[in-house]
């Protein structure tokens, strides 16, 4: 019998499809800057030399629905501290992109043009500006595509109350056409941006030069007067995956008897359809092998299995799609499979056996070379070639149709290089 290495890849942290970033603040650490609590995660990009960084808090915001509601801290952005911070992600420069976030702001300024807390972009450049501002006591929400003055919305919201916020930046592929837009929601998480209805500012095409590219994010202080809370920021390149993702906890596979066993568990679903398993002999395409129902909208862990006998390889590559019923779909990471070194030629009895009209044939090869595997009769006549091909080291499993044959007993003979073995098997009408 074939000997196997059992390989587990885990994921240690949870791994979201698409996601960029999921920023809970969760650094479980006495108060202090953000710098410092994160462990240089988030770093200071401005404010000069021993100015505070944006202050980190244990106590975290909620709100009903969102999938970071209540995990770890959050960060408190005020005038009294004038550096800022940003964290960088994986550089995107097409499609979209979108940033949720919990937002409870104390106070802000009362001039027109409002002060910026968060942006995309880089540590020079700032796209999709999010802005607030105090307009006869009330609070407003307002954004910008880069250094033009913002748009606000005439909608009026709270002080002291959590809002989640929803920007989005949209690459257009042209010069100055790339647009903005910004949703903010005091209760509930549209299951997509279809339902989430008309921006509360949207379309913001300014003439002002383009991102050529987006990396990072960035949380700023300045000096206008204002006081604000933030937490649970998630940027990904699909509104299902920032503020309703499928988040994937893990994602393994163990080998054992020629067969991979895969196995994956999530802790939320919002609008799942399902999983597809994309499978590569890391030499050709990804080729879907299967496909696993998902649980559709849940808020409970749930766990997904599926076996895979590949053929052919010693080394195999895993990934997910995951497919919302809209037919929008992203993809895991993924996993590495290593089978064993196979240390001789093996041809396997035929199963089942005896058969009627189908039967498997299964042998495994050590090294590469011309493989001929053929059928023939009890006088020795040949019947059928199965394969006559140049092929790797590796298991392989033929079927054989013998629905054109008469019932009886018949011979199948593997050869390779200077191996040659055959066995019996019997067809049975």
């Amino acid at each position: 019998m074939r000997k196997i290495i059992f390989l587990i890849l885990f994921l240690l942290t949870p791994s979201l499809f698409a996601q960029l970033i999921d920023e809970n603040f969760d650094y479980g650490i006495t108060e202090t800057d953000l710098v410092t609590a994160s462990s240089n995660v988030w770093v200071n990009h401005s404010g000069g030399s021993g100015v505070l960084d944006v202050q980190y808090l244990t106590n975290g915001l909620s709100y009903s629905g969102y999938v970071s509601s209540g995990i770890g801290g959050a960060v408190s952005l005020n005038n009294s501290r004038t550096g800022d911070n940003n964290r960088t992600f994986t550089s995107q420069s097409s499609g979209s992109l979108y940033l949720s976030a919990l937002i409870n702001v104390n106070s802000a300024t009362t001039t027109a043009s409002g002060e910026f807390i968060i942006h995309f972009g880089s540590t020079s450049t700032h796209y999709c500006r999010l802005y607030i501002r105090n307009e006869s006591s009330n609070l407003r929400f307002g954004i910008s595509k880069s250094t033009e003055g913002a748009t606000f919305s005439s909608n009026n919201y709270s002080f002291s109350t959590t809002y989640l916020a929803i920007l989005k930046y949209t690459f257009n592929g042209f010069s100055q056409d790339d647009r903005v837009d910004l949703w903010i929601f005091s209760s509930g998480v549209p299951n997509s941006e279809g339902e989430a209805g008309t921006p509360i500012v949207e379309n913001i095409t300014a003439s002002t030069t383009d991102a050529s590219s987006i990396n990072s994010v960035s949380l700023r202080q300045g000096s206008v007067a204002h006081s604000a809370l933030v937490d649970g920021i998630r940027i990904a390149t699909s509104w299902s995956q920032a503020p309703l993702p499928v988040e994937l906890t893990s994602f393994t596979a163990n080998v054992s008897k020629n067969k991979v066993h895969l196995n994956w568990t999530t802790a939320t679903e919002i609008n799942n359809y399902g999983f597809e398993i994309l499978r590569s002999d890391c030499k050709n395409a990804w080729q879907k092998i299967g496909f696993v129902n998902g649980f559709g909208n849940c808020n409970s862990e749930k766990n997904y299995s599926f076996i895979d006998q590949p053929l052919g390889g010693k080394e195999f590559k895993y990934k997910l799609r995951q497919i919302d019923f809209d037919g929008t779909y992203d993809f895991s990471s993924e996993i590495i499979v290593m089978l064993d070194e196979i240390n001789k030629f093996q041809l396997e009895q035929n199963y089942p056996n005896p058969f009627n009209p189908f039967t498997t044939i299964s042998y495994q090869l050590p090294v590469s070379g011309q493989v001929t595997l053929t059928v023939y009769d009890l006088l020795g006549r040949k019947v059928e070639e199965l394969v006559n091909d140049f092929q790797e080291s590796g298991f392989y499993a033929i079927n054989f149709n013998g629905i054109n044959l008469p019932s009886g007993t018949y011979f199948y003979k593997l050869e390779c290089g200077t191996f040659s073995e055959t066995k019996k098997f019997i067809l049975m009408k």
